[in-house]
């Protein structure tokens, strides 16, 4: 759905996604991925103030992870913000 830009379609995937993560008591970084990717597709369609949260939300989520890959997973996420901050007008806050 998403390699064919069908973003809305993603969208709702992830979301359910979200979902299944919190009914099924899911490892922290399993949520926060549903979430940036969530984030992304909201981002995509232009509803910036949702993937913002989404994305943030992520980021509070891998401070929580003991996965080795944290750190890779942290700067992704730090990345589709600063993307995210760039597409929004919010060029101060994409830097910083």
């Amino acid at each position: 759905m998403e390699d064919n830009g069908d973003y809305l379609a993603a969208k709702k995937r992830y979301a359910m996604a979200i979902g299944e993560a919190d009914a099924n008591f899911l490892k922290p970084e399993d949520k926060s991925n549903a979430l940036y990717n969530y984030g992304r597709m909201c981002g995509f369609l232009g509803d910036f103030a949702q993937a913002e949260t989404n994305l943030l939300q992520a980021l509070e989520l891998e401070e929580k992870s003991d996965e080795p890959e944290k750190k890779t997973h942290t700067s992704m996420r730090l990345f589709e913000l600063a993307r995210l901050y760039q597409a929004w007008g919010r060029d101060t806050k994409a830097v910083s």
